[in-house]
């Protein structure tokens, strides 16, 4: 196991002992603080898309034959171009999380522990525009095959009750990588969300949007690099409105020619039955 997955398993099972021994358990000692997890590996920095990384993963054939057996394998990696949101904030989101907010067609991105969704940090809970390419490809027709039928997840393939829904497509996505031949140290799912900060950085998108966009903290930082605690963007204001942001959204125009999706609504991986022959378009 990578090291800081060791770290927050040490870190889990202390404090589950430490609990015990409080609660004068039979337990005298913490049996996990100490634990050896082995040396910190190096992690290499997620580096963003090139233009020839983006056609080789959505314009090749591949792309068209392996995403018609679950819909999430199509959506979820166009999403992430197109808004450059975190894998899981995608990955867990409800048909009801697909709005129209201020006249403006949205997506929501929200923790709810009901649903079992979770964000990085408070800033993480923002409204994002929907890009019109993703309304071209038929995203809000496959959006309303599912309200229609009453779903409550838009990916339910996605949900196997684990803590997070990003598991199996984070694996499958790394797979899928290596069958395009978009490969090497930093490259994963997350370079899609570095793919689209890097584009509003080069179009001089002022910082406050691109964060509102990608659910990033702002505030200023002091002369070594570091944030301050306190800014007036970060303290006062609220979010920026949905229609401030639609043409910063906009500017994400990658070039690519997208093939629309041809598969069912209902995944038909892992011997999961198909009930219902509904296609998003």
């Amino acid at each position: 196991m990578a090291y800081k997955t060791l770290e927050w398993y040490e870190s889990a099972w202390s404090g589950l002992f430490d609990y015990a021994i409080n609660n004068e358990f039979t337990l005298t000692r913490n049996h996990a603080k100490g634990l050896k997890k082995g040396l910190e590996k190096d992690s290499a920095p997620k580096l963003p898309f090139t233009q020839q990384q983006l056609q080789a993963i959505f314009e090749g054939p591949n792309f068209q034959s392996r995403t018609d057996d679950d819909p999430a394998k199509y959506w979820v990696p166009t999403i992430l171009l197109y808004t450059g949101a975190r894998l899981n904030e995608i990955c867990q989101l409800l048909v009801d999380d697909i709005i129209e907010e201020e006249g403006v067609k949205c997506i929501r991105i929200n923790d709810d522990e009901a649903t079992r969704q979770r964000l990085k940090n408070e800033a993480s809970r923002r409204f994002v525009p929907i890009h019109s390419k993703l309304i071209e490809l038929g995203f809000l027709s496959y959006v309303d095959a599912r309200r229609q039928r009453g779903d409550q997840k838009l990916f339910p393939s996605l949900d196997d009750g684990s803590v997070k829904h990003n598991k199996y497509f984070g694996n499958w996505i790394n797979r899928y990588f290596d069958v395009v031949g978009v490969v090497g140290k930093g490259l994963d799912s997350h370079s899609f969300r570095h793919t689209v900060i890097l584009a509003f950085k080069t179009a001089e998108v002022p910082e406050t949007h691109a964060a509102a966009i990608c659910g990033h903290e702002h505030g200023e930082r002091d002369d070594n690099g570091d944030k301050k605690k306190d800014s007036t963007y970060s303290m006062y204001g609220g979010q920026i409105p949905p229609d401030k942001l639609v043409k910063y959204v906009e500017l994400l125009d990658w070039n690519i020619k997208h093939s629309s999706f041809s598969g069912e609504l209902d995944a038909s991986r892992r011997g999961v039955r198909k009930i219902s022959s509904v296609r998003s378009r």
